[in-house]
């Protein structure tokens, strides 16, 4: 690439270059996938994510562990909430559709926890 074709990127392709150097400069595979973030999220994003994030080490759980700890809310709604199921029923309910009752029953115990003992209202969590 020579730098007239640096005026030929997007502000996008620009910051994914710049993580790539990130990469490259630091030789840490940490920072490897970081030049794909960029396509995933809007530059005023990254840039939220960056100042707030900044220096620290994430992970970012599987789509797998989401959908479970999603079930797990959905059913502390149901029986905690609006009592309209019974615990047992609901996790035999989706075992039979291939979830595993045990990472389910251990995930609303999990949520049941949190809800009990943490404040979650409309402000913003603090940052540590």
């Amino acid at each position: 690439m020579n730098i007239k074709e640096l005026d030929d990127l997007t502000v996008t392709d620009t910051y994914s270059l710049i993580m790539f150097a990130l990469y490259k400069l630091k030789d840490n595979p940490k920072y490897s996938t970081l030049s794909e973030l960029t396509y995933l999220v809007d530059r005023q994003s990254l840039l939220a994510i960056i100042e707030y994030f900044g220096g620290l080490t994430i992970t970012i759980p599987s789509a797998k562990e989401l959908r479970v700890l999603l079930n797990a809310l959905t059913i502390y709604e149901q029986v905690n909430i609006s009592k309209t199921q019974d615990l047992n029923k609901l996790l035999k309910d989706l075992d039979k559709k291939g979830y595993d009752k045990e990472e389910l029953l251990e995930a609303y115990t999990t949520v049941s926890d949190i809800l009990k003992n943490y404040d979650f209202g409309n402000e913003a969590v603090e940052h540590a």
